[in-house]
C-alpha cells in the first residue's frame, strides 16, 4: 500500500460532518457539489500546506470548473453505482469513480448519523461516506486506496467513533490519519 496514503488524498475541508442527503441519488448530488465548492488552494485562502501539492493542485482544478466536475461528478458516481451498489455493509458506502480530465486521487469522507438508504449490501442504511475520485488511467492507486479505506473502516470501534455527536470535522481528519497510522503503522 506504499504510495496511497488517505492523509495524502484527503483535503481536511473534504471532511463533512453530516450530510444533509437522505437517499443515495441526493447523497451523490452532494458529494459533487461539495467537492466542486472546495475553493482553489492559493495564498489568500490559506492553503499554504496545499500549494504545490498534487493534491492541491487537482482541488483547484476542480475549483476551477466546478460546473463541468459537479455534472461530471455526478454522472460518474452514478454510473458506478449502476454496475453495483457501493455501500459495502456495516453502514459504509465507498462511492467511487474514474473522472477524465483529472489527474490525481481525491477523497471526501462524511458521515449521516441518521443513515442514508443507499441499497447497500446488507439493506443497512448508510452512515459513514468515503468518496473517491480516480483519473481514468490510475487502477493500480484506484485499488489500493480502496483496499485501504476499506481496511481502515472495517473496525467496529473506529466506526463508532466517527459517529461520535462531538466529532467536528477536523477532529474526525485527526481521528482518520490517527486511524491510518495505527492500522498501516508509521505515520500517515
Amino acid at each position: 500500500m506504499i504510495g496511497v496514503q488517505i492523509s495524502n488524498i484527503l483535503d481536511p475541508r473534504m471532511v463533512i460532518g453530516e450530510f444533509d442527503a437522505q437517499n443515495k441519488q441526493d447523497l451523490l448530488h452532494e458529494i459533487a457539489q461539495r467537492l466542486c465548492a472546495r475553493p482553489a488552494p492559493n495564498a489568500d485562502n490559506d492553503d499554504s500546506d496545499l500549494n504545490g501539492s498534487s493534491l492541491g493542485r487537482a482541488i483547484g482544478e476542480i475549483g476551477r470548473n466546478a460546473d463541468i466536475f459537479r455534472d461530471t461528478i455526478f454522472q460518474a458516481l452514478s454510473k458506478r453505482e449502476q454496475l453495483g451498489s457501493t455501500g459495502v455493509g456495516d453502514g459504509i458506502a465507498i462511492p467511487h469513480a474514474k473522472i477524465p480530465g483529472l489527474d490525481y486521487l481525491i477523497a471526501l469522507f462524511g458521515r449521516s448519523p441518521v443513515g442514508v438508504e443507499y441499497d447497500a449490501i446488507d439493506a443497512v442504511p448508510v452512515n459513514l461516506v468515503f468518496a473517491l475520485l480516480v483519473p481514468p488511467n490510475s487502477t493500480g492507486a484506484h485499488l489500493k486506496a480502496l483496499a485501504r479505506i476499506s481496511r481502515l473502516l472495517k473496525g467496529a470501534e473506529f466506526r463508532a467513533e466517527l459517529l461520535k455527536p462531538e466529532k467536528d470535522p477536523a477532529a474526525l481528519y485527526e481521528a482518520i490519519v490517527r486511524a491510518e497510522a495505527a492500522v498501516f503503522g508509521g505515520s500517515a
